[in-house]
């Protein structure tokens, strides 16, 4: 524990770090603070580097969350919007499978 509280790691950080992204118990779903509209759920992009990048040292989910805030469209961020679309699909009609 950190002491000091200009030391302290933020929330922001907390909810960004790795230990808690590759947590099957942890789903944080949250919209991004800037008013963009951007969903990031990090159960998605946990499952996500696991299913389709597993073997793609050089994307991990720093780099799929930095895809999705910074609006590219190339496969990744096609991934997420698909899954983040098949998981709110889901929620709202839980009769489907």
């Amino acid at each position: 524990m950190v002491t000091n509280p200009k030391r302290r790691i933020t929330l922001d950080e907390i909810k960004s770090h790795p230990f808690l992204l590759m947590s099957e118990k942890v789903n944080i779903y949250r919209e991004i603070g800037d008013g963009s509209g951007i969903i990031l759920d990090y159960e998605i992009i946990q499952k996500m580097k696991i299913k389709f990048f597993l073997n793609e040292d050089d994307i991990d989910c720093d780099v799929i969350i930095n895809n999705i805030k910074n609006y590219l469209h190339n496969k990744i961020t096609t991934i997420y919007y698909l899954m983040l679309k098949e998981k709110q699909d889901k929620e709202k009609y839980p009769e489907k499978k």
